[in-house]
């Protein structure tokens, strides 16, 4: 079980606010300062045991510190945006935030589509050894090996090849010739290239099967309200 140290309550990142453990969701932005904790637990008693990661955290939000948990799929969004792999034996160099859509705008089924790295103040950063101290007498034992994550980190390299492969298309271009442009003609892409569409850098395809063909979409350019007039 997990122990919560009795900090003061104040604004001041040496002597932090703790909060209670959270599991990671949509819209959080967070500092990762500590290694991985994997362990196994089940959603309902019956249910059959999955994988999660627990780590410590700075809040971006509440401008606290606490633990924070996370599935696999926030693991694979990681290494996606380019978080190595864990163990980490320092403070992660970014924060992160994360963003999740529902599949066809239903909430079952949702899942981590992105995540963004954002640069940490340096005053923040300054913080560290004092911030450290906080979590080792939380009973938080972190203890990631090599290759944790190593299915997810060859898992999310294909998936980004594919991406910068269809990113880099001119004009209309079908799934083989994404599969052409990466040298492997068994590879799968048609997952990338939905959720590419889905996230509006592809626009919607059009035509069904092999004639389906997609379109990289357009840099989005701001709007200027003089131009409206």
């Amino acid at each position: 079980m997990t122990v919560i140290p009795p900090f003061r309550q104040s604004p001041s990142f040496t002597t932090p606010t703790w909060q209670a453990e959270k599991h990671l969701q949509s819209g959080d932005r967070v500092w990762i300062l500590t290694d991985v904790e994997a362990y196994s637990s089940s959603f309902y008693a019956w249910s059959e045991p999955q994988e999660l990661f627990r780590v410590g955290i700075y809040d971006l939000r509440t401008q606290h510190v606490g633990l924070a948990n996370f599935g696999r799929d926030v693991a694979y969004a990681l290494t996606r945006a380019g978080v190595p792999a864990p163990p980490w034996r320092d403070p992660l160099p970014h924060g992160v935030e994360l963003h999740r859509i529902s599949h066809d705008g239903e909430e079952r089924g949702r899942y981590v589509t992105t995540v963004t790295l954002i640069p940490i103040d340096a005053k923040v950063m300054a913080a560290v050894p004092a911030v450290k101290k906080v979590f080792a007498g939380t009973g938080h034992r972190p203890n990631a090996t090599p290759g944790l994550w190593s299915d997810l980190v060859l898992r999310a390299a294909r998936e980004n090849a594919v991406q910068a492969a269809a990113l880099a298309m001119v004009g209309p271009f079908s799934a083989g010739d994404v599969r052409k442009k990466l040298g492997d003609p068994e590879a799968e892409v048609t997952s990338a290239l939905k959720r590419l569409v889905r996230e509006g850098k592809l626009l919607p395809p059009t035509g069904k099967k092999r004639g389906t063909r997609y379109l990289v979409a357009p840099p989005e350019v701001a709007a200027r309200a003089d131009w409206s007039r």
